[in-house]
């Protein structure tokens, strides 16, 4: 029984292989004649107010294992955020903003589009639903903010004479 609902369950899954990164430049479906590529890519990065820490800070902080907390190469996806092909200028995912206020330093912050944007595979070609769920892990994501910042303000192995030459 468990074999054959095991099965069931397979029939519906995609195991083709990822579309290449090429594959994702291309034009995306249509979501109507008002959501133009300049709306999709002032609704994945426009900064909303938010600001989560200076964005030095973050860009300084590193995962557990010592590499970067926001790896260049796969962003935050782990989380399930997804990447911002419509920027390619920037390793922020889509919806983390740059937030630029007078008088202080600029700070990482999120947008709704973080948290409202997903993409989906059906036969190979990828589908981006603006405005649905994310299906992101928040949670995980500010716990290990949380854990990183404290690596570095630790100071084991000399995380905090690192973190301060990155940010200083």
């Amino acid at each position: 029984l468990i074999v054959a609902i095991s099965a069931l369950m397979l029939v519906g899954c995609d195991f083709s292989p990822p579309p290449s990164p090429d594959a994702r430049l291309k034009p995306p479906v249509d979501q109507g004649p008002n959501w133009t590529l300049a709306a999709r890519k002032s609704f994945y990065s426009t900064d909303q107010g938010s600001r989560l820490m200076p964005l030095s800070w973050f860009m300084a902080l590193k995962q557990a294992d010592g590499r970067p907390f926001l790896p260049a190469e796969e962003g935050l996806s782990r989380y399930g955020y997804l990447k911002n092909h419509e920027d390619p200028t920037t390793i922020l995912p889509v919806g983390f903003t740059v937030n630029k206020m007078d008088g202080l330093p600029d700070a990482i912050g999120m947008s709704c589009a973080a948290c409202h944007t997903r993409e989906i595979v059906v036969e190979g070609k990828p589908y981006r639903i603006d405005g649905g769920p994310a299906i992101a892990d928040f949670q995980s994501f500010m716990w290990d903010v949380d854990r990183a910042v404290a690596r570095a303000l630790g100071n084991r192995s000399g995380a905090f004479k690192e973190f301060a030459t990155a940010v200083l």
